[in-house]
């Protein structure tokens, strides 16, 4: 209230009158002072009405702005139920399918293990074909080589008892 009077200057001396009907000189510059006053404070009188209004407005919007707010965190609250109720019903489910996953997953690398040692069985296997075959590939350059050192041999005797048949036919028409 203090800072609301201390632009006042006549409030004191209408309160030190107590009573008395205050004399007003009409023309003086007291007077015009305190229209002046009177005047300022119906502006600023005036001026705190309009923000008043412009703060209950203000506190309206904010309030309306409240509910729906409130509104909306109760719906999604009760969205979130939902979806957390959702959630939990089928987080049983999921752990179900996780445990046939491992179990799948358990089958799979058995089966890469499995697939990796006949895979090495198979290298080995190829590895040891290409050895035979290798072997196999000189025992036969060796065999031909014997088959012809033999069809030479075979060829030679051949001559050889042709040769003896024809000296023993010339020996027998003699």
């Amino acid at each position: 209230m203090k800072s609301r009077t201390q632009g006042i200057t006549w409030l004191p001396k209408l309160k030190g009158l107590s009573g008395e009907e205050a004399e007003i000189p009409e023309k003086s510059e007291e007077v015009r002072a305190l229209k002046a006053e009177l005047e300022r404070t119906r502006i600023v009188i005036e001026k705190l009405k309009v923000a008043v209004t412009r703060v209950r407005k203000e506190c309206d919007e904010l309030k309306d702005i409240n509910m729906t707010t409130a509104e909306a965190l109760e719906r999604k609250t009760k969205k979130a139920q939902k979806e957390e109720w959702s959630r939990n019903k089928f987080r049983w489910a999921l752990w179900g399918s996780s445990n046939e996953l491992k179990l799948r997953k358990a089958e799979r690398d058995k089966s890469r293990m499995e697939s990796m040692v006949l895979e090495d069985k198979l290298k080995s296997c190829q590895r040891s074909k290409r050895s035979l075959t290798e072997q196999l590939s000189k025992i036969e350059e060796n065999m031909l080589i014997i088959i012809y050192q033999y069809k030479e041999k075979v060829n030679l005797a051949a001559s050889h008892g042709q040769i003896l048949e024809d000296e023993q036919a010339k020996v027998l028409a003699l």
